[in-house]
């Protein structure tokens, strides 16, 4: 809702995700407009997955990306890049990552961080099943 209400508000904000990880997306996005007749973006998901799944503080960034490493036997490859609009909460936090990673000495591990944050999140959408059409009330 905030992006159709405040989309002068969010910002385009570059992702590397796992490739695998990107594929699994537009189908869960392709799936959910499909079910719900909504009108849904890839963004929309990727704001969400963010808000909810990424960690604030460098430490819990690298617990997570050392969980999804670990989660693939460190096969992850290089990524798929794609530039997605966010809250500016999102925003906020993403947009600092991959240097602050840098800083600590943890130079290209964004990608990893990324990914984990949406793989949770995928994961748990899985786990709620598909999105299901809005039932109309009755009178």
């Amino acid at each position: 809702m905030d992006l159709k209400l405040r989309k002068q508000r969010w910002k385009t904000q570059p992702f590397r995700f796992a490739a695998d990880l990107v594929d699994t997306l537009s189908a869960r996005v392709a799936e959910d407009c499909a079910n719900s007749g909504k009108s849904l973006t890839a963004a929309q998901y990727v704001d969400a997955a963010m808000a909810l799944c990424l960690p604030r503080s460098i430490e819990e960034q690298l617990d997570l990306a050392e969980e999804f490493l670990l989660s693939r036997d460190s096969e992850t490859g290089t990524g798929k890049q794609g530039s997605h609009r966010v809250s500016p909460e999102v925003y906020e936090i993403a947009s600092q990552l991959p240097n602050e990673l840098r800083r600590a000495g943890h130079a290209r591990t964004a990608v990893h961080v990324y990914s984990g944050a949406l793989d949770r999140f995928l994961k748990a959408l899985e786990q709620d099943g598909p999105l299901a059409a809005k039932q109309q009330s009755k009178p």
